[in-house]
């Protein structure tokens, strides 16, 4: 690596200070500007940039610098003696087991079964808008209002529909009627079979009883009224029996006709069936369109067209999109509105292939956002990928978020922190970093002095890093919050 001249030039001027030199710049007696310059200019850092590493890197990768290395690549920039700013701590560095965390950068994304646009299926003139943009909505909420002519014809047809099914339904019942009075006719048939019978021996008697009469009248034997009444009595058993026959007849000629009048029913039972199978498929085709069904019964009671379709919210969430106006004539599949539910979010992100054995599916993750610094929201990983990108090496992973707050907002910039296996570390505090142009620097205690030292860090767990290279065991470093520390940064520049 390449040493900028500038930074050789302020070398050889310290070597050529008084011993005492430091102690009388803190003494006022010597006039550097208050201060021991360790650091030529701020070129430097830019000179060895690249040998700091500020993001995490996995530990196979890291490559420990020398503590000659590390001073000739990134020299201390100032050397600051004053007091401990309010608010801030000196705490040693030292060996720690921890459990290390794995830190990725993820995006806020939507669900997209939360995510629904609404269209419509005809063509129609928007007479009514009930949303616009940004409103909650909740499931079969009116969004808004058509009028339509394909929905006007299919209702006339509708109500023709429910007309017919009356008259096939009033047939069906009388053919009904008739044939359940055949399902009685062997009965009505034994009755007259038994009563021709019956007829028939009184008719045979009376007729023997007149023979014998009139046989009698001619011998002179019997009285002329005798005769005359078993003349009588045999000729009305005659008619009797007559009628007797004729009703046996009748009924032996309708029990051969059953199968015809049971035909008959049969045609309007179908004829029924059908009609009402005409109605329910008109019904159907309107529920497809989008009309809802208290709609479609209103028509069918009323018997009045009404032509409307109206629009409702399919799921509940807010308005994202909105595409429509009133008067507006919109075609069958525009898209009208869409609405987004953001009650459960997912967060995406990319593994290193390396780190791949450190998670799997269920395990909980620790999500935080730029606009929430100070709050962590809970994920759990429900979507591992099958294939590693073979550009990245990289693996994407998914993890669910309870958004019932709604703070969390779709494309929002996050990180992801995973927890793995506990190691042993030289570990610093997450609060005593500072981050300056793509370097990673701490103060660092000696002799009464803060000297602004950058280091390489290494591994991440919850409230430490590990240090690779710039720092060693019992070194003291101030650790405080970003405005104690960037007041203390202030007086290095």
């Amino acid at each position: 690596m390449s040493i900028s001249p500038a930074f050789v030039s302020a070398r050889k001027h310290l070597a050529s200070l008084p011993p005492n030199a430091e102690n009388n710049c803190m003494d006022g007696r010597t006039s550097i500007g208050g201060l021991v310059v360790f650091v030529a200019a701020a070129s430097i850092f830019s000179a060895c940039a690249g040998s700091l590493e500020t993001t995490r890197v996995a530990e196979q990768s890291v490559k420990t610098a020398t503590p000659n290395e590390l001073q000739s690549a990134s020299p201390p920039v100032k050397k600051v003696q004053q007091a401990l700013p309010r608010g801030a701590t000196i705490e040693e560095i030292e060996r720690r087991e921890l459990p290390i965390f794995l830190s990725l950068n993820g995006v806020i994304r939507s669900l997209p079964s939360k995510e629904s646009d609404v269209s419509t299926r005809i063509i129609g003139k928007v007479v009514r808008v009930a949303v616009h943009l940004g409103d909650k909505v909740s499931t079969g909420q009116l969004l808004a209002v058509l009028d339509s002519k394909e929905i006007s014809e299919l209702e006339a047809e509708m109500i023709e529909a429910k007309s017919q099914v009356r008259i096939a339904r009033a047939r069906r019942e009388r053919e009904k009627q008739i044939m359940d009075e055949q399902v009685h006719r062997p009965k009505a048939l034994i009755d007259a079979q038994e009563h021709y019978d019956e007829k028939k021996a009184q008719d045979e008697f009376t007729e023997s009883e007149f023979q014998r009469q009139e046989g009698l009248r001619k011998e002179k034997i019997s009285s002329g009224r005798a005769y005359l009444e078993a003349k009588t009595e045999h000729l009305q058993a005659h008619a009797a029996f007559e009628q007797a026959k004729l009703e046996l007849q009748r009924e032996q000629s309708l029990y051969k006709n059953k199968a015809l009048l049971s035909k008959d029913f049969e045609i309007a039972d179908a004829e029924a069936d059908h009609a009402a199978q005409h109605l329910d498929t008109l019904k159907q085709r309107l529920l497809f369109l989008g009309m809802d069904q208290k709609s479609i019964d209103n028509v069918l009671s009323s018997g009045k067209i009404s032509g409307e379709h109206n629009i409702f919210a399919p799921v509940s969430g807010v308005i994202s999109h909105e595409d429509v106006a009133v008067g507006e004539v919109v075609e069958s599949d525009h898209s009208m509105f869409k609405i987004l539910d953001l009650s459960e979010v997912d967060v995406k992100g990319e593994v290193p292939e390396s780190e791949i054995a450190l998670i799997k599916l269920g395990d909980k993750v620790t999500v935080t956002v730029p606009s929430y610094p100070d709050e962590e929201f809970v994920a759990t990983i429900d979507y591992l990928s099958d294939h590693v990108n073979p550009e990245t090496h990289t693996l994407a992973i998914q993890a669910r978020l309870n958004n019932k707050n709604g703070k969390l907002k779709t494309n929002m910039s996050a990180e992801i922190d995973l927890d793995g296996p506990k190691r042993i570390i030289l570990a610093c505090p997450k609060a005593a970093l500072i981050h300056d142009k793509g370097n990673v620097l701490v103060f660092v205690v000696e002799n009464r002095h803060f000297l602004l030292k950058p280091i390489i860090t290494g591994l991440t767990a919850k409230d430490y890093v590990e240090v690779k290279a710039g720092l060693n065991e019992k070194d003291k470093v101030v650790v405080g919050s970003h405005l104690s520390l960037s007041e203390l940064q202030a007086k290095a520049r």
